[in-house]
């Protein structure tokens, strides 16, 4: 008795491509007496498996899985748990990654990025201040406009402008 152990010529890729519609699937081998109890997960999701060969003389079996690749799974890693013999454990795990052909590698389809619409927020919001500033300045509320100039005059030069724009 023993094992599990991985032996044979099948093991999880170190990647994964995820393309919208594909099938994933991957196959590992492992040995131990008794049969190896293996469990497949997709990130922390359970996923269902087969033993697809099994040479029992040899205490050898593969094990399989084919999922459906959808978008969510993209960044998340396939990963197989197998218990065995004293509750031995043997594990291994493949990343999935999105597949570059779909436009996803260079942000070219999948739209502008929260930094950059974060950046042309604040472009607009600061484009928008200065406009005010510079409309307000001409007309003379910022920086010595009318305002200003009669409210350093006495009451008496404030009186003579108000009749002087009376006349008018």
């Amino acid at each position: 008795p023993g094992g599990p152990s991985k032996c044979g010529d099948k093991d999880l890729p170190k990647n994964f491509t995820c393309s919208k519609g594909d099938e994933i699937s991957g196959s590992v081998t492992l040995c131990g007496k008794p049969r190896p109890n293996l469990s497949w997960m997709i990130g922390d999701q359970s996923i269902n498996g087969t033993i697809d060969s099994t040479k029992a003389d040899q205490h050898q079996y593969t094990y399989s899985f084919k999922h459906n690749a959808t978008s969510e799974m993209c960044g998340k890693s396939v990963s197989y748990q197998a218990t065995g013999f004293q509750n031995n454990e043997v594990s291994g795990s493949a990343l999935i990654i999105k597949d570059k052909s779909e436009g996803g590698g260079d942000g070219g389809s999948e739209g502008l990025s929260g930094g950059a619409v974060a950046g042309i927020i604040i472009g607009v919001l600061i484009l928008v201040v200065l406009v005010t500033l510079v409309v307000l300045y001409r007309l003379g509320n910022i920086g010595g406009g009318s305002v200003a100039a009669t409210s350093e005059k006495s009451p008496n030069e404030q009186t003579a402008m108000k009749n002087e724009n009376q006349k008018v």
